[in-house]
């Protein structure tokens, strides 16, 4: 009875610091995550800095990728057409599945974009 009792404690503490490493593991994880995410972040925030450096919506879209047709008239059209190829582009609910770097680029470039096209419609 006391071999089984000492075992028992001993496999009690075998577990909690397999539930311990576990833990420690988890938490290493998730702070690996959190600076990717935030060197992500500085990335997107310096790339959307440079893109928009004396740009106007047609000019920050022109930089990001997305084709602005300089067609005679109907630039509002135009712009508002742009607008939307962006937004499905770069939104963030289209780029759940790409990478870290991706998704913060996303994320600025539609922050930025809507912030735009607000003012332009003010």
């Amino acid at each position: 009875s006391r071999k089984r009792k000492r075992a028992a404690e001993e496999e009690i503490a075998a577990r909690q610091r397999r539930k311990l490493a576990e833990l420690r593991e988890t938490e290493t994880r998730r702070e690996a995550d959190e600076s990717a995410q935030s060197i992500a972040k500085q990335r997107a925030v310096a790339q959307v800095a440079v893109w928009a450096r004396n740009a106007d919506l047609r000019l920050f879209l022109q930089r990001c990728g997305i084709a602005v047709d300089a067609g005679v008239g109907k630039t509002k059209k135009l712009l508002t057409a742009s607008y939307r190829r962006a937004m499905m582009r770069y939104h963030p609910d289209r780029t759940r599945r790409a990478s870290v770097e991706e998704q913060a680029l996303a994320a600025e470039v539609t922050k930025w974009i809507t912030h735009a096209w607000q003012s332009l419609a003010e």
